[in-house]
């Protein structure tokens, strides 16, 4: 889910009829008669209101022969209905000032409409009219087609996209994850209205969907507005599919790609359980550790110490099946030798060698910040409300996920890495620019990986107005204007301080001056380095970062309001 959300299961009863009203930030449930859950929560910060409606259908759901169907049926979804016409639909939620937009995950499809909450039911009636009267005119279907064949060329020119995409392809050999989303040329080019409308029938069914109101907006309201809307809608049963399990992976795996690029990009993984699995959060906390921040593990030793990539992430992907582990990145490819026993051997080190007490809380404070920053905006609030509901079944997971992140002991995350990051289950793939001469087979590819099995003897790391409030203004006694607005929606706390700055003050000889600068601010004090000042914020699940534009320059920072 979001970068740290994917949960374990802690299935929730919702009971037709059944309302929970206990004030704003209270999220209250009712199941229509036809097996529609509805979710609303109350924000009344501002103005504002999120209306998503998601549906558990993805590449998850599909079958060989309906590769992408999911996907295309998202494109097609807002080009038309009985009532209104291609283009239409969006015209009326924009001239409300609102959007509207979807995407298609492995595991679901999310249609939403961010607007003013006076357009509320406006929103919601667009949003429903899509999806239960989309058209799918054949001549909309044969230019979207050539779109995303469009889209399939371009993402196969992106270096990282066709590894990424190689590389799940050679974890999933038999579960439909290691498909792409966006499907294939000979299974896009085949569709009919036809074909879309069969789907539909067998996956957007009431019991299969999950609307998410979060906002301005009364929970009373939006169950009669919802009620009103699937009124003519009956209950049409449960969504009965087999997916195909994918087998115990044993054995060391391996992707060699060649590509017109300008540098090297490489990418590990391996198997994890689902969503709802206890483990998840303590992976989730792994890969936090590795590289959340400039003081992660391998941001400190492998990107900033010894300069061997470029960039590197990690993210551990639970999803409602089994999923993946990876870690990710790009680099010249003359260090790609060193690099790759250099990443593996600090997953390994996780294995046996207990992480600090000082790096644990850090890590767990970078999961509460992702989450808490999130749900900023009434947009992440309801993504993380429909996740919530859609994957682990229990619309107020997040209470008992950061329960279990709380819980999370040294013992818990060496456990945790033995069990997922074995030698055995490991997949590495790396794509290498055809223009240069670098060369590397598979059985040197194994070797690296297996090379990265070496114990090391290392110690523990080291520790280290209308709705809402005003702004309020004060000028100090050095003239320095500060504005304050009190807000405790979320319990995070944002900083800026700007100065008259930036390009509109530039001349010939100074041009990028100001974004010159703007970056250096971070970059050491004369108290602290570059590196105590990253570690410092990171410690409090922070964030600081200078910025320049065409009239200011100054630097910006997050944390939680507890520091």
């Amino acid at each position: 889910m979001s970068h740290k959300l994917l949960w374990k299961l802690t299935m929730a009863v919702l009971v037709e009829g059944s309302l929970a009203f206990a004030g704003s930030g209270e999220i209250a449930v009712k199941t229509l008669p036809n097996g529609l859950t509805v979710a609303v929560q109350e924000d009344h910060t501002a103005p504002v209101v999120a209306i998503q409606y998601w549906v558990r259908a993805g590449s998850r759901t599909e079958m060989e022969e309906e590769a992408g169907i999911t996907h295309f049926i998202e494109h097609m979804i807002f080009k038309g209905t009985p009532s209104m016409g291609p283009g239409e639909l969006a015209r009326v939620i924009e001239s409300s000032g609102g959007t509207i937009n979807a995407y298609t995950s492995l595991d679901q499809t999310v249609y939403h409409v961010t607007i003013a909450s006076r357009f509320a039911k406006v929103g919601l009636e667009v949003l429903t009219d899509s999806i239960q009267n989309a058209l799918f005119d054949p001549q909309e279907m044969e230019q979207e087609k050539k779109v995303i064949l469009e889209e399939m060329r371009m993402d196969e020119d992106r270096p990282q996209s066709r590894l990424s995409k190689a590389l799940w392809a050679e974890v999933f050999k038999v579960h439909p994850y290691g498909r792409p989303i966006i499907g294939r040329p000979e299974t896009i080019s085949r569709f009919t209205r036809e074909d879309l409308l069969a789907y539909m029938k067998r996956l957007y069914k009431p019991r299969n969907m999950f609307l998410v109101v979060v906002g301005d907006v009364e929970p009373g309201k939006v169950f009669q507005w919802a009620q009103e809307l699937w009124r003519d809608r009956p209950d049409e049963g449960d969504v009965e599919f087999a997916i195909l399990r994918e087998p115990p992976q044993e054995g060391l795996r391996k992707v060699i790609l060649r590509q017109r690029a300008s540098e090297a990009h490489m990418g590990i993984a391996f198997p994890v359980p689902d969503a709802r699995h206890p483990d998840s959060p303590a992976l989730d906390v792994l890969s936090s550790i590795l590289a959340d921040g400039e003081s992660s593990r391998l941001e400190r030793e492998v990107r900033v110490q010894r300069g061997l990539v470029y960039s590197i992430s990690a993210r551990s992907l639970s999803l409602m099946d089994p999923g993946i582990f990876v870690v990710q990145g790009s680099l010249d490819p003359t260090k790609l030798r060193e690099a790759l026993p250099a990443i593996l051997k600090e997953l390994y080190k996780l294995t046996y060698e207990k992480v600090s007490q000082a790096e644990l809380q850090r890590a767990k404070l970078q999961v509460e910040a992702s989450l808490m920053w999130a749900k900023e905006k009434v947009q992440g609030k309801a993504r993380l409300l429909g996740e919530s509901l859609c994957v682990m079944g229990d619309p107020r997971y997040e209470k008992v996920y950061m329960e279990e992140i709380r819980k999370l002991t040294q013992e818990d995350i060496m456990r945790v890495a033995r069990e997922y990051f074995q030698p055995s289950r490991l997949t590495v793939g790396i794509l290498l620019p055809e223009e240069q001469d670098e060369k590397m087979g598979p059985e040197e590819l194994e070797v690296l990986a297996k090379k990265a099995e070496e114990k090391e003897e290392v110690g523990p790391l080291p520790s280290k107005g209308v709705h809402g409030p005003v702004v309020q203004k004060e000028v100090l006694s050095n003239g320095l204007v500060l504005l304050v607005k009190e807000s405790h929606d979320v319990p995070t706390v944002s900083i800026r301080a700007a100065f008259l700055g930036g390009s509109r003050f530039e001349s010939r000889e100074t041009s990028g001056l100001s974004k010159a600068v703007a970056q250096l601010l971070t970059r050491g004090t004369n108290s602290r380095s570059a590196s105590q000042l990253a570690e410092e914020v990171e410690t409090l699940a922070g964030s600081l970062e200078g910025f320049s534009g065409w009239n200011s320059i100054g630097l910006e920072a997050r944390f939680l309001s507890k520091f």
